[in-house]
């Protein structure tokens, strides 16, 4: 089985897909032994339960804060070829939330930017996002078919920013044959996970893709994908994605290419409930 992934991590498959057609992540420190009788069939399955509930659940406190999202494109030997920033305000409520774009490459967006980018992201949902089960969840759901995708391995425990976690690798299980393009990448990725121990959530996640994917036929093929997470828990006892750091590269046609996507989060606040009631951007979009 493999855990919820967060926002950031979908993300950054959405941003895939479209392209085609503070603590730091470093090197794992030593870890510790698990204690005894911990397993990580037992974790993950801590991690499912976890999911959608306690200070992530819809009743929960509404948190405003900045994204701020840097694509870069490179040439077949990483020089930057082309740059591109945005920064959203976004009010989070449960698993739900509402960005506002109020910058584009430093400028401030008109109306009809802003209209463009909300049609360019619903397309790529549509297009990209993994399937579900049921057409009636919210777009947010990871099925248990994503879920049990992955096998586990406990390596051990680990402190990070203070709190004391959980250690695990995961590995594909059986690759997916169809699906949309998030679909195939998810399933395609192995890597390091970790779990804090007192609330199990996910708090870091590197993966890596370990078989290439085929989008459009033989169209293009991305063989390469990087992919570091971190997680904070905010004073509130919510849980938020704060960077996301991701290199893809692959072919299009006979043409390699190469980029490089990463996402901020900063200036975590809690939201007054009339605030959040009415949309909650405004105050944090800025002049």
């Amino acid at each position: 089985m493999r855990p919820p992934a967060p926002w950031g991590f979908r993300f950054a498959v959405l941003w895939i897909g479209g392209t085609l057609l503070s603590c730091g992540l470093r090197s794992a420190a030593e870890s510790a032994p698990a204690p005894e009788g911990v397993t990580a069939e037992a974790i993950v399955r801590q991690l499912l339960e976890r999911a959608g509930t306690a200070t992530n659940a819809a009743g929960g406190p509404a948190v405003g804060f900045r994204r701020i999202t840097v694509i870069e494109e490179l040439d077949s030997r990483g020089r930057l070829r082309d740059r591109k920033t945005k920064e959203h305000a976004v009010v989070l409520r449960g698993t739900d939330q509402v960005a506002t774009l109020v910058r584009m490459n430093g400028e401030t967006p008109s109306e009809s930017d802003r209209r463009r980018e909300i049609r360019r992201e619903k397309g790529h949902r549509e297009k990209f996002s993994p399937q579900r089960e049921d057409p009636s969840e919210p777009a947010h759901h990871i099925g248990r078919d994503l879920l049990e995708r992955f096998e586990y391995r406990l390596l051990g425990c680990e402190a990070v920013c203070g709190r004391p976690t959980y250690l695990l690798s995961f590995e594909p299980g059986t690759p997916p044959q169809g699906g949309k393009i998030a679909d195939r990448i998810l399933g395609g990725l192995r890597g390091r996970l970790w779990v804090d121990a007192g609330e199990f959530e996910p708090v870091r996640i590197e993966a890596r893709l370990d078989t290439p994917v085929s989008i459009g036929g033989f169209l293009a093929v991305l063989d390469e994908f990087r992919m570091d997470v971190e997680r904070q828990r905010l004073p509130s006892g919510v849980w938020v994605d704060q960077r996301v750091d991701t290199h893809v590269g692959g072919r299009k046609l006979v043409q390699r290419f190469h980029g490089h996507f990463e996402v901020t989060q900063d200036q975590f606040a809690l939201i007054p409930e009339e605030t959040a009631a009415g949309g909650g951007t405004a105050a944090l979009a800025g002049p």
